[in-house]
């Protein structure tokens, strides 16, 4: 059974499942509303490696963007010790500003 609290309150549906998944439950349109999102804040002078050790997700949406080599396990250990997300951006002639929107658009923001 699973019960699904807003704000510390129960919002009185009931859902018998075994793997509950976000979005099989029904909502009223409504129950969301004045309910703000908690982004996942990255620190952009932390090394890559860093940040993919606290957010092993990080690896897929940073290969989507052209950091091919980050899936290489030997990479990440070496050079993701000291490269920083700016850094590769500037060397694989990424814009900053697309690798903001991606990260954004996967629940993240970045700091500077």
């Amino acid at each position: 059974m699973l019960s699904v609290i807003i704000k510390g309150k129960q919002c009185g549906h009931k859902y018998n499942v075994e793997k509950p998944s976000f979005n099989m439950l029904k909502f009223p349109e409504n129950i969301f509303k004045g309910v703000s999102v908690m982004k996942i804040v990255i620190d952009l002078s932390k090394s890559v490696y860093e940040i993919c050790k606290e957010h092993p997700e990080v690896v897929t949406i940073m290969k989507d963007l052209g950091f091919e080599n980050i899936t290489n396990p030997g990479m990440l250990q070496t050079a993701g010790r000291f490269m920083t997300i700016p850094k590769g951006a500037t060397m694989k002639h990424i814009p900053m500003e697309k690798i903001k929107e991606a990260f954004a658009a996967k629940g993240y923001e970045l700091k500077d």
